[in-house]
């Protein structure tokens, strides 16, 4: 129930209602500029999700590994194997979605460029509604 400060004070004293009265007496202020965005998140929120998967194979791994944590989970320095495993794994990646097709595709450059980017877009989507699922229940 929201109510002057006055009127909740009268009610508070003379009823002895203090468990059942608060008061919320904060002003409404101009919303920021950076908040109206999000009336346009509609357009340009299915491009960033799209982006979701790149960017955990670009960035989001060595931003972990020189920062030693993952959000504030800190993490170990990685042993030589793990290392191995880490830029082989990073090659293979290299190797299978860039190089393969480039070498062995009779598509142009930028046509294959395009079928990459709609896969990513896809692989994108699925992370991020797999990861809005998992973390809303």
């Amino acid at each position: 129930m929201a109510c002057p400060a006055s009127l909740a004070q009268v009610l508070k004293q003379s009823l002895g209602l203090h468990h059942l009265i608060h008061c919320d007496n904060r002003q409404q202020l101009p919303i920021p500029r950076a908040f109206t965005l999000q009336a346009y998140q509609h357009i340009y929120l299915g491009v960033l999700y799209g982006l979701l998967g790149l960017k955990s194979v670009l960035l989001d791994d060595f931003q972990s590994i020189s920062a030693g944590s993952i959000g504030p989970v800190s993490i170990s320095n990685l042993t030589r194997q793990e290392k191995a495993i880490f830029w082989g794994g990073k090659l293979f990646w290299l190797a299978y979605f860039i190089v393969l097709p480039a070498v062995c595709s009779h598509h142009s450059w930028a046509a294959l460029a395009a079928l990459w980017l709609l896969s990513e877009a896809v692989a994108g989507w699925i992370l991020a509604f797999m990861f809005q699922v998992g973390f809303h229940l």
